[in-house]
C-alpha cells in the first residue's frame, strides 16, 4: 500500500502531469531513491523534490518544474 506521504506527492504531480504523474513519480523514486510508493517517506522530500526538478525541467519549462519542486517542499 503506498505511503500516505507518496499520495500526497503523487497528488501535487497529478496537477502538472495528468495520466502520466504517476508513472514519472514511480521512476523518480525508483531510479534516484531506491525506493518505491510503500517506502517512500517525508524525510525523502528534499531529495525526491530535487529529482523531480531535474526531470521535469527535460519535459517542461523551468518555472513549471520549480512549481512542482516547491509544492513538494511544502508538504
Amino acid at each position: 500500500m503506498p505511503s500516505d506521504f507518496y499520495q500526497r506527492v503523487l497528488t501535487v504531480c497529478q496537477k502538472h502531469f495528468g495520466d502520466d504523474a504517476q508513472r514519472f513519480l514511480d521512476r523518480q523514486i525508483e531510479s534516484h531513491l531506491s525506493k518505491n510508493a510503500d517506502t517512500l517517506l517525508p524525510t525523502d522530500k528534499e531529495e525526491l523534490s530535487k529529482w523531480v526538478k531535474v526531470s521535469a525541467s527535460l519535459i517542461m519549462d523551468a518555472a513549471t518544474a520549480d512549481t512542482i519542486t516547491n509544492e513538494i517542499k511544502a508538504l
